[in-house]
């Protein structure tokens, strides 16, 4: 949409219409703006935004979550003693995100 149509648009009340015709790259428009749907505060959908954001971005790169758990480990300094434990985990961890990827065998 047209940055002036949508400036226009959006500072005019319900019912009227524009006093001048306004100029956009299509053209020149009278507008008459029947409906403003209402919308939520920000604050009531946050949290939904939130969480859909999440999703989309774990169906991007179903790996995510498991590449996520390893920079966390690493961060916080965590490692493993046992040799025998670290090869487990680091398989484990190989086969989730293979299988996660689709690349899987």
């Amino acid at each position: 949409m047209d940055e002036a149509f949508l400036n226009a648009s959006i500072d005019l009340e319900e019912g009227k219409y524009t006093k001048e015709p306004i100029k956009s790259s299509y053209g020149y428009h009278i507008i008459l703006k029947v409906d403003q749907k209402k919308k939520p505060k920000l604050k009531e959908v946050k949290d939904e935004i939130i969480e859909t954001l999440k999703d989309d971005k774990l169906n991007e790169d179903a790996t995510l979550r498991y590449n996520a758990l390893i920079e966390i480990r690493k961060e916080a300094g965590i490692e493993f003693k046992d040799d025998s434990l670290k090869k487990d985990y680091d398989e484990l961890m190989d086969q989730l995100i293979e299988s996660a990827s689709g690349t899987a065998a």
